[in-house]
């Protein structure tokens, strides 16, 4: 998403309950950095250096026919996941 020069990845979490938590904690440090390496790779081919970018998350919780969602603006920095030993 881009507004003027803010430019904001935006990772949108669904769930239909809550009982192990908001959508927005399953955005954890694994996916967060699988999150900026794909970005990096959008910056370095589309990016422009006098833009600001951001993650952003949006929660969806739908229970029914009742829908709730959470946006969480710069809900994490730059991330580098540890890589999984290959098998």
């Amino acid at each position: 998403m881009r507004r003027d020069s803010d430019v904001a990845f935006v990772e949108v979490k669904t769930r239909t309950r809550t009982d192990f938590g908001e959508p927005i904690e399953f955005v954890q440090a694994t996916k967060q950095g699988r999150i900026s390496r794909t970005a990096l790779m959008w910056i370095s081919m589309f990016g422009d250096p006098s833009y600001v970018y951001r993650f952003d998350v949006i929660g969806v919780t739908v229970c029914g026919k009742n829908v709730t969602l959470q946006y969480v603006e710069n809900a994490f920095m730059w991330k580098s996941s540890p890589r999984r030993p290959r098998r």
